[in-house]
């Protein structure tokens, strides 16, 4: 996904938009934190994009991704993905972001992510704003 970044595709979302940020639950838990954190967040609207390469084909590593995949949407964060040859495809990622954001808000927003120490909290957005 940064890779379409880097051939000047704008990637969609607010200027808030973000890499690797922890996620916890409303009550405090944590769901994601450090590499596991997703690759791509709109913490505003409830979307995260993964980029799943060669690493991600493995049965242990798939079962993996897909329990991380339902513990984001149990708390509400909407989730696309992007395979390794995806890439070369860049309206069909866009369309899988698309479709993403008009999903997200459907359930209630349950998580928050975390700050840094250069990053400030950042308030999902109510599901009329989205």
């Amino acid at each position: 996904m940064l890779q379409l970044a880097s051939l000047g595709v704008a990637i969609p979302g607010p200027p808030g938009t973000q890499t690797r940020r922890g996620v916890r639950t409303d009550a405090g838990t944590w769901l994601v934190v450090d590499a596991l954190a997703p690759d791509l967040m709109d913490p505003r609207r409830g979307i995260l994009g993964e980029y799943n390469g060669a690493d991600h084909r493995g049965r242990e590593r798939r079962r993996r991704d897909v329990h991380r995949e339902d513990k984001f949407r149990r708390v509400g964060l909407e989730c696309f993905a992007v395979e390794g040859r995806d890439n070369d495809d860049v309206l069909l990622v866009l369309d899988r972001m698309s479709a993403a954001r008009a999903r997200a808000g459907v359930l209630p927003q349950l998580w928050t992510v975390t700050p840094t120490a250069t990053q400030t909290r950042v308030t999902p957005l109510a599901p009329w704003q989205r």
